[in-house]
């Protein structure tokens, strides 16, 4: 039967709970609970035998916090994400609960804009990808974008943006990742469908691929790993640059770079058939 795992009777209600289990039976829960001032974000842990008592996850930032998002690892190990303001901006927030030890409260943003539809997914292993969407504010000319982290089990490697710069806002992404560790992550922009590839052998994000590929008016920036595979032609069209920091993969029997295309110093373009 059911048993009381959040807060008891004269406490705050909670909402926005959110559950993971393992392959080995363990399992952890975490929601949202009013704690006067603010929203804070609690979670209890099922052993396979029992509910440990509910623990706070958030409250460092004196904002409420939104959004809880959770994953655990056939060994144990935790991983929930939130959204909550820094006083300026929502950012994204991070905590781990790794060995059975929690660590602190730590923000995996990069501190640009505003973010918003928050989703993390998480494998046995313990990796995990972490997609939401970056919102500019209202009459900035900068577009929103999907931006992705992935935790590779040891630490947090870089963000990347994963959708096209096509004028259109992405909207409702999603994230999955596999047993091996490869992540596919799926949005709408635009009327349209668009699907990344995250690819663990070469940790790129593989965000094009088809026989014929174009390639058009893409910033690559400092820290992104991208794929691009094409069975016929890659081609690249208006201004497309591979900026200081950023490393690109095209391969395909063909590849035709049009003028605009540059290589800035300290950007890498690694070509194979």
């Amino acid at each position: 039967g059911a048993e009381l795992v959040g807060p008891g009777a004269g406490n705050p209600g909670v909402g926005d709970v959110r559950a993971a289990i393992n392959s080995t039976g363990g399992a952890v829960a975490v929601w949202q609970q009013s704690d006067t001032a603010e929203f804070i974000l609690a979670a209890s842990i099922w052993d396979g035998a029992q509910w440990s008592s509910a623990m706070q996850i958030s409250g460092s930032a004196g904002y409420s916090a939104y959004e809880p998002r959770v994953g655990i690892a056939d060994s144990g190990d935790i991983l929930i994400v939130w959204r909550q303001s820094d006083g300026y901006r929502d950012r994204i927030w991070a905590r781990q609960r790794i060995g059975g030890v929690w660590g602190n409260e730590q923000v995996i943003d990069q501190n640009q804009d505003s973010v918003a539809a928050l989703q993390l997914a998480m494998n046995g292993a313990g990796k995990a990808m972490v997609l939401w969407r970056m919102t500019p504010p209202q009459g900035s000319s900068t577009p929103a974008q999907i931006q992705a982290r992935r935790w590779n089990g040891s630490s947090w490697e870089a963000v990347r943006e994963i959708a096209p710069d096509n004028g259109d806002t992405p909207l409702a992404p999603q994230v999955a990742m596999d047993v091996a560790g490869d992540a596919y992550a799926s949005w709408e922009q635009g009327g349209r469908l668009y699907a990344a590839h995250f690819n663990r052998n070469l940790g790129v994000a593989a965000e094009c691929s088809g026989s014929t590929v174009t390639v058009q008016n893409r910033l690559y920036q400092a820290g992104e790993r991208i794929l691009c595979r094409a069975t016929t032609q890659l081609t690249t069209a208006g201004s497309v640059s591979v900026e200081s920091g950023a490393t690109v993969y095209y391969q395909g029997p063909a590849l035709r770079l049009t003028p605009g295309f540059a290589v800035k110093a300290g950007g890498h373009l690694h070509a194979t058939p």
